[in-house]
């Protein structure tokens, strides 16, 4: 293989096999444009294989690409995690690579140690979908030539992206200090597109892990994020979130409709006392949870590296949180009915059953967006 050591070569074969065996597939080397460049080929002739052949006059040829595109096995991964960053070129080459129909089972990536805000707004980009109606983003765009050209027929057949990864390991001391940067930089690049419609409404899950924008940032964050209807999972995790922070989060969670877990493990600001635990929690519930009934999970674990061995009494949360979990598979119940005897969904407004079982954790749609003016009316009187 052209361009690739004999490490390199082994590890591409590797990918290779996994891409059509395994669900998860990471590449520890993506860093490395030659060997992405080579896996985008791989995706890209799985493509050529199995899509739509070029017209061609000769029946035999014909013929013989139809038996080739049967003997063509399906990727199975719908997980990639690029353990050692992407750069702005392997950016683009991904792009294109993950618009193709083979590619339509991939629903998740784990961008790690992505440090410069270029990379980062790169990748947000290559998720980015044009809404629907809009005849060209080309007035939208910023002045950046990072960012892939879009497709319209990319975004119909390609990959649909649910869960958006972000991790940054050691030495995380590159990004001290940019943490409103960083910030700004999520809100206009992700959730003021968001609120456009059409552009993230496949993400439903984001996570950051251990990029450190802080209290300065969690301050930036909070009013993007109370007004977001897409995500139903954010993870704030390792995030330098000091206890100072919770009026923020507390403004996410009051008035946010959609959240159902905001994941802020790993910040252990909020422990750094007893005291300090206690205000946190009184500001979470007085100016958050008791104005919130979609919230299902708040999770505020913490490492062994904090040094404290158990976590102080969060009972208080939990009773909050078990209220609205109770409110929210009460009403999936009830709103969606099943059979005697089958788990099959039962058909509604004339349509025909799905054969889906149906499951209470984390529902998404409109069932549960339809009942929240009756779990406010529910909640106050199981009190």
């Amino acid at each position: 293989m052209e361009g690739l050591d004999n490490q390199a070569e082994q590890e591409l074969r590797s990918i290779r096999d996994k891409l059509y065996t395994q669900n998860v597939v990471e590449i520890k080397h993506s860093s490395r444009d030659n060997l992405m460049a080579r896996i985008c080929e791989i995706l890209c002739s799985s493509i050529n294989s199995g899509g739509i052949s070029s017209s061609s006059s000769d029946q035999n040829a014909h013929e013989e690409t139809h038996e080739n595109v049967q003997a063509q096995p399906t990727i199975q991964a719908t997980s990639l995690v690029f353990r050692s960053g992407l750069s702005l070129t392997s950016l683009v080459l991904l792009k294109v690579a993950l618009g193709q129909p083979a590619c339509r089972g991939i629903e998740e990536l784990d961008f790690v140690n992505l440090w410069s805000m270029d990379q980062v707004r790169a990748a947000l980009r290559m998720v980015r979908r044009q809404p629907p109606g809009s005849e060209s983003d080309n007035d939208e765009r910023l002045d950046n030539s990072a960012e892939p050209a879009r497709d319209d027929n990319i975004d119909k057949q390609g990959a649909t992206i649910r869960t958006l990864k972000f991790t940054a390991f050691r030495p995380r001391e590159r990004m001290r200090g940019a943490g409103r940067a960083l910030a700004e930089l999520l809100v206009q690049e992700f959730f003021d597109y968001a609120k456009r419609g059409g552009c993230y409404d496949h993400v439903a899950e984001f996570h950051l892990h251990a990029y450190p924008f802080g209290s300065v940032g969690s301050q930036v964050l909070a009013p993007a994020v109370a007004q977001n209807t897409t995500l139903n999972v954010l993870r704030l995790q390792d995030c330098d979130l000091q206890s100072d922070s919770a009026t923020s989060v507390a403004q996410m969670i009051r008035h946010n409709t959609t959240l159902q877990v905001l994941d802020l493990s790993d910040n252990p600001y909020y422990l750094s006392s007893d005291l300090t635990w206690e205000m946190t929690v009184k500001v979470l519930i007085r100016h958050g949870l008791q104005h919130n009934t979609t919230l299902l999970e708040l999770p505020l674990m913490v490492s062994r590296r904090t040094g404290r061995k158990a976590l102080p009494s969060r009972t208080k949360l939990d009773k909050h949180l078990k209220l609205n979990r109770f409110a929210h598979a009460y009403f999936v119940a009830t709103a969606l009915p099943k059979t005697r005897g089958s788990s099959t969904v039962a058909p509604r407004n004339g349509g025909n059953a799905t054969g889906h079982t149906e499951s209470t954790a984390l529902a998404t749609g409109n069932e549960t967006k339809n009942h929240r003016c009756d779990s406010m009316e529910l909640i106050p009187a199981l009190w």
